[in-house]
């Protein structure tokens, strides 16, 4: 009973470990429950409780792992639609952030939402990606076809794909549009 204690509530991470937990906690049950010779004690009701408290937590414990292992293997998070929406729309207000010079707006101008822009490019979610990339194709900075570039070679969702492309020509198109304007 004691090293179920030890083992659930400092190794609880571990699924193995959890059904080791769960075993114990199940043997100091059966024994309480069944054999007369462990109901000696004046402390045996504290310890059967424990006991029903280790395998509580060892079964809380499996079943988080076995989500967790699940939402490892499919590679997503679980995020709800809402959820994704809302990223969504966050990205694209961070490369609407416009500031008028003279006469020419820019848009994703200032580093902080660039690189905030940067970062999404990574994220778990194929819409936040595409998000992105299209928020940066409306920029003029060679760094962002550098990320984009680099992002296409591993990206697998072909909506992605296709915004990073059109984000690549669109950016190549503001960079000689600004070179002929500087000239």
């Amino acid at each position: 009973m004691f090293a179920g204690i030890i083992l659930c509530f400092y190794k609880s991470d571990i699924g193995f470990i959890s059904l080791l937990s769960a075993a114990s906690a199940l043997c100091g049950i059966y024994a309480f429950a069944l054999k007369p010779v462990f109901r000696l004690g004046s402390t045996w009701i504290v310890q059967l409780i424990l006991c029903i408290a280790i395998l509580i937590v060892a079964i809380m414990a499996v079943i988080y792992g076995l989500r967790k292992n699940e939402q490892e293997a499919t590679g997503k998070k679980a995020l709800s639609q809402g959820d994704i929406d809302a990223r969504v729309a966050a990205i694209k207000a961070l490369g609407n952030a416009e500031t008028k010079r003279g006469r020419k707006t820019e848009t994703a101008d200032s580093d902080s939402n660039f690189n905030k822009l940067l970062t999404f490019l990574t994220d778990d979610v194929p819409e936040c990606r595409a998000a992105a990339a299209e928020a940066l194709g409306k920029t003029s900075r060679d760094v962002a076809v550098t990320y984009i570039t680099y992002s296409l070679k591993s990206e697998k969702d072909e909506k992605v794909i296709q915004t990073m492309r059109t984000a690549l020509r669109s950016i190549r198109e503001n960079i000689k549009v600004e070179r002929s304007a500087r000239a």
